[in-house]
């Protein structure tokens, strides 16, 4: 996918990115906070909504109920991206892009989600006399999250940041509402308090799209929406059913709930900090494509990017240690603190997790480099190979060396994490080392 370039002028229902200051001119600092500060701190608390999720179910309903909620919950987030086959890139390319009126997109993506909802009533009922009658939830739940996905990814072009961190944190939010109201109640009905939680963030983000001017026109064929959207949907489907898959391994070659149960507990210390990075790159991409100016010079613009890019590898050879240490160090604390008795056995898993979690970090902020250099191939390889890897050493650990399967699976996660990063080094310092102002931009992973 390509960004936005100096020759595309914006749509006329979105905010026309800003004329960078005049030399000299000392920059806005509430302008500056707004734009960057806010958006990340809201960010945050989406991930501590997340977390206080996982909290709450494990306090209020045991470690069995946690696999059980982990499961469902990673198998909707996995149904929902595969079924939105990159369109949440192909929506922000064209939004950028101009090549259709926002209004047009909206309709679409009402268009779209409205076909899955009718698509998910009959499925959901056949998933409901299978012997996982539980998938029934997360299918319903899915139309629910791809109107979300489709209709954020507009927000960040018509809304700015701030309002696009506000809805992207919205399911998290409404889920910690909604188990809040199944702890009250006593009861560990997850499923309709999913589907209750994804109903509320359509209509939410429905509501906001009004509240920023977008309105809706019938749906008609989107040219280029094929063209940009196939490595992102494989990239992104691949990130999602990671973690439903590595459950589903375990449930499979363990077949206890406990061992389930401490291994979605486990996979959330790496989860945050894979949330952090995913949060991240849609504010970095709408940063560049705003300093892009029609009339500036396209060389200058590359050098700056390019002395920037290799700036912040510098920054991180000493944030990604120092990110490590306090891994190690803070998780024992925080399962002692936060957690009963029963999660005490997968501090060691929750500790590899965490350390897994910071090189995912490291790894998702370079492929959104790679994706600036229009790298698509490389990291859809690399996706592919990133779950295929993670299962493997999953199963040749948990089955054939007996390993915990907490511990198992923290392992797999490391060493395939640590496998990609070094590939995604040596492409990174291959493609830094000539400067290339001309390189397309695409958008961000969702």
């Amino acid at each position: 996918m390509h960004a936005l370039t100096a020759s595309m002028p914006a749509p006329a229902s979105a905010p026309t990115p800003e004329a960078p200051p005049a030399p000299g001119a000392a920059p806005s600092r509430r302008r500056a906070l707004l734009t960057h500060g806010l958006p990340v701190v809201v960010q945050a608390g989406g991930s501590a909504a997340g977390f206080a999720v996982v909290v709450l179910v494990s306090h209020r309903f045991g470690i069995e109920a946690q696999g059980r909620f982990g499961l469902l919950k990673s198998w909707a987030d996995a149904i929902s991206v595969a079924l939105m086959f990159g369109l949440p890139q192909a929506l922000l390319h064209l939004s950028y892009h101009g090549h259709a009126p926002l209004a047009r997109l909206r309709g679409f993506a009402q268009a779209y989600a409205g076909r899955l909802l009718w698509a998910a009533l009959p499925l959901a009922a056949l998933a409901w006399f299978s012997p996982w009658p539980w998938l029934a939830w997360a299918v319903l739940a899915a139309p629910g999250l791809v109107f979300h996905g489709l209709l954020r990814s507009l927000l960040l072009r018509a809304s700015g940041p701030l309002a696009y961190a506000w809805v992207t944190v919205s399911p998290a939010a409404l889920l910690l509402v909604a188990v809040a109201g199944l702890a009250v109640l006593r009861t560990d009905a997850f499923g309709p308090a999913l589907v209750a939680s994804t109903v509320a963030c359509a209509l939410l983000v429905a509501w906001v799209a009004g509240r920023a001017g977008i309105g809706s026109e019938r749906s008609t064929p989107l040219a280029g929406v094929r063209s940009v959207n196939r490595h992102a949907f494989v990239q992104n489907a691949c990130a999602a059913a990671q973690t439903a898959l590595l459950l589903s391994l375990v449930a499979w070659l363990v077949a206890t709930p406990t061992a389930v149960g401490e291994t979605s507990f486990a996979l959330v210390f790496a989860q945050l900090f894979a949330l952090a990075a995913s949060f991240m790159a849609p504010l970095v991409y709408d940063a560049v494509a705003r300093a892009a100016t029609p009339t500036g010079d396209p060389a200058g613009a590359g050098a700056k990017a390019h002395a920037g890019l290799h700036a912040a590898l510098r920054r991180l050879r000493f944030v990604l240690p120092a990110l490590v240490l306090l891994a190690v160090v803070a998780v024992p604390a925080v399962v002692t603190l936060l957690f009963a008795a029963p999660y005490a056995s997968a501090t060691l898993a929750c500790q590899v997790m965490a350390v897994a979690g910071t090189l995912m970090l490291a790894n998702r902020l370079a492929a959104t480099v790679l994706q600036a250099q229009g790298a698509f191939a490389e990291l859809t390889r690399q996706a592919v190979a990133r779950l295929v890897l993670s299962l493997l050493l999953t199963a040749t650990l948990c089955a054939l060396l007996r390993w915990p399967a907490a511990l198992a699976v923290g392992c797999a996660l490391l060493l395939s994490e640590a496998v990609l990063g070094l590939r995604l080094w040596v492409v990174l310092r291959r493609g830094l080392a000539t400067p290339a102002a001309s390189r397309p931009t695409p958008g961000p992973a969702a």
